[in-house]
């Protein structure tokens, strides 16, 4: 964001991935993988540490 003055804010959408049965994109079906740390809260995403 340092590099983007353009930019004025920032959230997370998700802190972990969680069971959504309508999604059918991603890697598994029936998950929201947006989150920062897996469902099972045991892998942090690249995201986490930004």
């Amino acid at each position: 964001m340092a590099e983007r003055p353009f930019v004025w804010g920032s959230f997370v959408w998700n802190m972990f991935d969680f069971g959504a049965a309508h999604r059918t994109e991603g890697d598994r079906p029936g998950v929201n993988d947006k989150g920062l740390v897996t469902r099972d809260r045991k892998i942090r995403k690249d995201a986490f540490y930004l």
